[in-house]
This record gives structure tokens, C-alpha cells and sequence, in this order.
């Protein structure tokens, strides 16, 4: 884990995502999640390490399976553009059993039986448009999701 600015906390070492965490006084927020869920409870424990806060919030910045699969280890509300959540509803159990597929293929077999017996999709609880931000006030100073675009949609 890298610190970026007080507070403030990145991870790259995960296969599929990097993941962020910032520190404030009423939790953490967390921007996106490990696809493992191996490396989802291994994150939560790094954050366990700076604080003995709860996650408080998860922002997604897409619905991709890579960031989406570790919110059930690390709770918090999660946050996302309407977009992902339209499109996380819409994911049935022929996600599960691709995403179980890809692991067993790509050398992650523990991680696939995992997912079959558990996955639990934490799906956006509070969501944005395309014009609008979300401030979440439990930060000093405050943090603000803002649509900005990318790869995939939301």
C-alpha cells in the first residue's frame, strides 16, 4: 500500500484493479475493490491497519466484475453512477458462473469456489447522473463523485 496524501491510500499489487482508501473521521471510503476475494479481505485488513474505522462507503467508478466482487469483505454503502447500477441488477447467475470460469482458468481455483459458494453483489445504494456530484461530507475536506468518463460506462 502507497500513501499518497495524508489520509489518502492506493493499492496496485491486486490482479485487475487498483484500489484506493481515504481515511476520515467518521470511516473509510474505498474506490472500487479486489476482484480475489483472497486479496478483498486482504485489503480490509491493510485498512484495519490504519484505523479502526468501518469502511463507511465503496464508489465503484465502473460495474466491471474486477471492481465490483470484493465489496461484500469490506462493507460500507457503495456509491456509483446510475449506470452501474442498471447494469449490476441486470447481472444473474450467468455472471457468477463466468467469473467463476475465468478464475478456474486463470489460475485462481480456490477464488472461483469461493465466489460459487458466497458471491454476494453489493449493489449501488446511492447513485448520480451524468451532470450531477455527490458529496460525501464524512471527510475533511469533503469528498466529491464526480462523472468524469472512461472505459466502460458509469
Amino acid at each position: 500500500m502507497e500513501k499518497l496524501a495524508p489520509n489518502v491510500y492506493v493499492e496496485t499489487g491486486y490482479r485487475g484493479s487498483t484500489v484506493g482508501a481515504i481515511v476520515t473521521p467518521l470511516g473509510v471510503i474505498c474506490v472500487d475493490t479486489p476482484l480475489l476475494p483472497a486479496e478483498a479481505r486482504h485489503w480490509r485488513r491493510q485498512i484495519a491497519d490504519l484505523t479502526p474505522l468501518p469502511v463507511a462507503y465503496v464508489i465503484y467508478t465502473d460495474g466491471h466484475r474486477d471492481r465490483v466482487l470484493g465489496q461484500q469483505w469490506l462493507g460500507g454503502q457503495v456509491v456509483a453512477h446510475e449506470t452501474v447500477w442498471e447494469k449490476m441488477r441486470s447481472y444473474s447467475d450467468a455472471l457468477r458462473q463466468q467469473v467463476v470460469e475465468f478464475l478456474a482458468h486463470h489460475g485462481a481455483p480456490e477464488a472461483a469456489t469461493e465466489i460459487t459458494q458466497s458471491l454476494q453483489l453489493g449493489l449501488p445504494q446511492l447513485t448520480l447522473s451524468d451532470n450531477s456530484t455527490l458529496t460525501l461530507h464524512a471527510a475533511k475536506p469533503q469528498v466529491t463523485v464526480r462523472p468524469v468518463g472512461g472505459a466502460n460506462p458509469g
